[in-house]
């Protein structure tokens, strides 16, 4: 089976406005995945501007592979201070 991808990129657009720009190019699925860490004000936005998308992915929520991204972004912001402290 054959599958076609409609992607179309803008800054920042409202999730309202790039599904029915999706549509409007034709695309038959849509599929939002917001890109946020926890439930709350911000997913609940993207949710209501998603009522017209096929598919909803949950937040990111506690996965193991964004604790480690923090964790590694932690150490390299630290290590410089570490090494300008000790000097």
């Amino acid at each position: 089976m054959r599958r076609a991808a409609c992607v179309r990129l803008r800054i920042s657009p409202r999730t309202e406005d790039a599904v029915r720009e999706l549509r409007a190019l034709g695309c038959s699925r849509v599929a939002v995945a917001p890109y946020v860490l926890a439930p709350g004000f911000l997913p609940d936005r993207i949710a209501r501007g998603a009522a017209e998308a096929d598919v909803l992915a949950d937040v990111l929520g506690p996965a193991p592979e964004v604790a480690r991204v923090v964790l590694e972004r932690y150490e390299a912001a630290r290590t410089p201070l570490l090494t300008a402290v000790s000097a």
